[in-house]
């Protein structure tokens, strides 16, 4: 198969994944995300793999473990009352964000002062963005929430990290490669934190639909982000 047709069979599968999502807020049925939402992130290895010459273990791992993420909430879909299902994809989505961090620290032109150093302050509204998040949690005072309070704040913590760590890119590696990876990194958080307010918080009440439609697309869309962008800098990185 060409490379590209890999992302076209991969958007594919995201669009007939987000159909079952809603399928199953509506309706009960699970088959089509059973059966669909396992392909994505194997796809998106298998398109990185046919992309690059030498392909980087860590990018795949944290693919690998993003996978393993994607089973465990789907099966939360269909047992919700399980929350070892929550927290295990809770883990796995941490380690595929730690090994994101390293990624992004690691493989930079280290001889430039990172933008954040000559900058500090830019990292402020990401830990508002956090710090807001998890008042309003509490605010909503889930019981749920209160429960897994401490590895929700730490995977919170993680994931602003990830975006900090996308952000210390700049100038540092290829213009496109900062931009794709930054723009990745942001649609990650964004659909992790629809996640936490669709399951701590009363906001998507009898319009999960739309909560669903909108953590799958961010999410897939942020990773395949992410990894052109680790492509873009692979293929015509001169560092």
């Amino acid at each position: 198969m060409k490379t590209k047709n890999y992302l076209n069979v991969l958007f594919l599968v995201l669009i007939i994944e987000i159909l079952g999502e809603i399928l199953f807020v509506l309706n009960g049925i699970p088959h089509l995300v059973y059966f669909f939402k396992p392909l994505l992130m194997p796809l998106l290895i298998l398109w990185y793999l046919k992309s690059v010459e030498k392909p980087l273990k860590i990018i795949i791992y944290a693919l690998v473990f993003s996978f393993f993420g994607d089973v465990f909430l789907m099966f939360l879909m269909s047992f919700p009352d399980k929350e070892y299902f929550f927290l295990a994809g809770l883990a796995s989505f941490l380690v595929a964000h730690v090994l994101y961090i390293v990624l992004f620290v690691k493989y930079i032109n280290k001889a430039k002062k990172s933008i954040l150093t000559r900058k500090p302050y830019l990292v402020f509204p990401f830990v508002l963005y956090g710090i807001s998040l998890l008042m309003y949690l509490y605010s909503a005072a889930n019981s749920k929430f209160i429960e897994m309070q401490i590895p929700v704040i730490v995977y919170a913590a993680v994931i602003m990290f990830m975006v900090i760590a996308a952000i210390a890119r700049y100038e540092r590696v290829l213009q496109k490669s900062f931009a794709w990876v930054l723009v990745g990194a942001l649609l990650f958080m964004f659909s992790d934190t629809l996640i936490a307010l669709n399951n701590f918080s009363e906001i998507f009440t009898n319009k999960k639909y739309i909560a669903k439609f909108f953590i799958m697309s961010l999410y897939v869309i942020g990773q395949y982000l992410i990894t052109a962008g680790i492509v873009e800098w692979q293929n015509n990185s001169k560092d």
